[in-house]
């Protein structure tokens, strides 16, 4: 939008039309930057001629590019938000100036169970461990009470249930 401005100031009393806009600035520029000098009543469209013309004669202070200045300048790290006001961090967001990203990282460190080599942990408890009293010093693995068992496999039924399943069919079609 200043450089919207900046060639409307430079084009004078007389304004520029459209196209000499395109010309000077750019097609993308001269479509956003206009509608943003619009709409801050920096300049005004004439109706007879249709050519845009400057309503502030000096260089307005460019606070986007301020905005943009300070979210670079921030330390990385930092919840970079914070910096700008809710309405202002909307509306380079929106203009897509400006994007979220956020960053998980990971910090690695020795956990209290660091060792330099690894022992394997027991998994039960033997009669040799209870002789030699190795028991006290080796470390174990701990059990886990929430797991699920083995599946049972399905089987046969017994030939006594068999046969009662049998009686009860016959029975049953004979209206008992």
């Amino acid at each position: 939008e200043i450089r919207v401005l900046n060639a409307l100031i430079t084009a004078g009393e007389a304004g520029l039309s459209m196209p000499e806009l395109q010309k000077a600035v750019g097609k993308d520029v001269c479509k956003i930057g206009m509608g943003n000098c619009l709409k801050n009543k920096w300049a005004k469209k004439d109706k007879p001629s249709g050519k845009l013309i400057a309503i502030v004669t000096d260089g307005s202070k460019d606070e986007v590019k301020e905005q943009l200045i300070v979210l670079k300048e921030a330390p990385e790290g930092e919840n970079n938000t914070k910096l700008l006001d809710g309405p202002a961090y909307v509306a380079l967001k929106r203009r897509k100036l400006i994007s979220l990203v956020t960053r998980k990282y990971y910090t690695i460190g020795r956990g209290p169970d660091y060792a330099p080599q690894r022992t394997k942990k027991a998994a039960d408890l033997t009669k040799e461990m209870l002789e030699s009293g190795k028991w006290k010093e080796t470390p174990f693995k701990e059990y886990n009470f929430q797991t699920l068992g083995e599946s049972v496999g399905g089987g046969y039924l017994h030939p006594l249930l068999k046969v009662r399943a049998e009686f009860r069919k016959i029975l049953m079609e004979m209206g008992f």
